[in-house]
């Protein structure tokens, strides 16, 4: 294909410094077919120089005079200075007119002695850069679909489990409530709250731990869902039966070293258990899952999160009031 009818591979206005005076001119540049064209200004016919790249040479950065954003054609006649607009405008030049030289040194169309000086080591210097090259392609292909499935991934996790969020940010809103309602025998056993909430014939909440609860599935995610919206109104609704339903979750919770805000919740329910249902702590069930609880705290304090909690301003208890809890459920 002559340089004519070959397609453009790229174009625009460069500074170029002129022979004679070497005054720097601004000119048109036009590559395509192994040649570098400039003319006047754009939409010339006829171009004022040719600098052709089918020669063996060399493209590199240049300062000459300061110039900024300049780079150097080097050709067996004669080495160009040019300057581009921007930084990136030169650095696309640069790998273009790079790549067009190597590239026509290594075209079989080229006559015997435009080789002159190309030795078989060139070439495998060339194919090696070129493979380089595509290994990065391949390389930035690969990771940009990986961002791209991270992201999709990303945004479906969020879409499925913005509700459970939801649900967790609610129950640490509902700590302070639960907090406050903590210590005297006299505040668990007002029965006001309760008796209001079936004015209007709902169930109760120890109904819907009840019809919740499946013997197949204790520790299923719709009664853990119910179990977390526990407050200090729900929680005087529950009897010895639906106690011993909400009981076990708690060993699950701690034992999962779930989130800082279920496992206030969870301390929270079992200082009021503690309080409120004590005649249940006698039994085998309620000691075995005392006891591992126990250790879930002991655990906890080796790891500091306790003291993280202290820091925190949201454990619940006081230095006696948590040693009195320890000591209840090691009895």
């Amino acid at each position: 294909m002559s340089a004519s009818a070959a397609p453009i591979k790229h174009e625009g206005f460069l500074t170029k410094e002129g022979g004679g005076f070497k005054s720097w001119k601004k000119r048109w540049f036009i590559l395509k077919g192994g040649d570098l064209s400039y003319y006047k200004t754009k939409g010339e016919l006829v171009p004022l120089g040719v600098i052709h790249l089918n020669t063996s040479g060399h493209i590199k950065n240049s300062d000459r005079k300061k110039r900024v954003n300049g780079f150097e054609v080097q050709t067996p006649s004669r080495t160009y200075f040019l300057c581009s607009e921007t930084e990136e405008e030169r650095f696309t030049y640069v790998a273009e007119l790079s790549f067009e030289m190597k590239f026509n040194n290594i075209s079989p169309t080229k006559q015997p002695q435009q080789f002159v000086g190309f030795t078989t080591s060139n070439n495998d210097n060339i194919n090696q850069q070129l493979n380089q090259v595509l290994i990065l392609l391949q390389t930035l292909q690969s990771q940009s679909k990986k961002i791209a499935s991270f992201q999709n991934q990303t945004y479906e996790w969020n879409l499925k489990h913005h509700q459970n969020l939801k649900n967790v940010l609610k129950s640490f809103n509902r700590l302070n409530s639960i907090i406050d309602c903590k210590g005297t025998k006299n505040e668990l056993n007002d029965q006001s709250n309760n008796e209001n909430n079936n004015e209007l014939g709902e169930l109760s909440f120890h109904q819907k731990i009840i019809n919740a609860y499946n013997p197949l599935d204790p520790f299923s995610e719709e009664l853990q869902h119910l179990i977390m919206q526990i407050d200090k109104s729900l929680f005087i609704q529950l009897r010895d039966d639906s106690i011993e339903i909400v009981y076990p979750f708690i060993l699950k919770w701690l034992k999962e070293n779930s989130s800082l805000a279920i496992i206030v919740l969870s301390l929270v329910i079992i200082w009021e258990c503690s309080i409120k249902f004590n005649h249940l702590f006698g039994i085998k069930k309620f000691k075995d899952i005392n006891k591992k609880i126990l250790q879930c705290l002991d655990d906890f304090e080796n790891k500091g999160i306790i003291t993280t909690l202290i820091n925190q301003g949201v454990f619940p208890f006081s230095e006696d009031e948590f040693n009195n809890l320890k000591f209840f459920l090691n009895s």
